[in-house]
């Protein structure tokens, strides 16, 4: 600012003497160039000032901005780490309670009735089955994978019955006991007449 002042002075005085010595410039010019050349300086000047601090600013925001960036991934790494630990306790927390329900459940239960059982080859299909009549009897069924009964084993009437099928499904052997006690075993062809009976 000082530069400026002195400037302005040795401004005024040349341009004084320039207007004293040509007779062209009134008082009035020589003062309106002074006073365009000192608002030009000064608008130089403050336009320096401007940009120093725009330039100091950005510097700063800079340097806030890498703060900023550091705090934001501190806290972020804080906050997945509160939420990682809130899960795992929640899902310990749930694993709990489903052994504990499960536990429960299983101890509860006194006798498991079922009025057929299947179990599944690896391809899903049905190979066994378990079950009871309606006259409270029990049962036995194997099929080949392609679905197909192939033995039948049965309690009726306090007697047990096995059956093998072919495989047009026809009852190809038998074998059974009696009301009176005695067993018979039967052995027929794949049209159903009797090939063999004992006794």
């Amino acid at each position: 600012m000082r530069k400026l002042v002195l400037l302005v002075i040795v401004l005024m005085t040349v341009a004084l003497s320039i207007g004293c010595q040509q007779s062209r410039l009134s008082e009035e010019e020589v003062k309106s160039i002074v006073q365009e050349e000192v608002t030009r300086q000064l608008a130089g000047e403050l336009v320096r000032d401007v940009v120093g601090q725009e330039l100091s600013s950005q510097v700063t925001g800079g340097r806030v901005r890498d703060i900023i960036r550091t705090e934001v991934t501190s806290q972020t790494a804080t906050f997945n780490d509160a939420i990682r630990q809130e899960v795992t306790r929640q899902l310990a927390s749930v694993d709990d309670i489903v052994r504990q329900e499960v536990t429960s459940q299983l101890a509860s239960v006194d006798t498991l009735t079922l009025s057929e059982l299947y179990i599944k080859n690896r391809d899903g299909q049905n190979i066994i089955m378990l079950g009871a009549s309606v006259y409270g009897d029990g049962g036995l069924i194997i099929f080949s994978r392609d679905g197909k009964a192939v033995v039948h084993l049965v309690g009726d009437d306090g007697n047990g019955m096995l059956y093998v099928y072919n495989i047009y499904g026809e009852i190809v052997a038998e074998v059974e006991a009696s009301s009176s006690g005695d067993g018979f075993l039967g052995i027929n062809d794949r049209y159903g007449l009797v090939t063999f009976e004992a006794p």
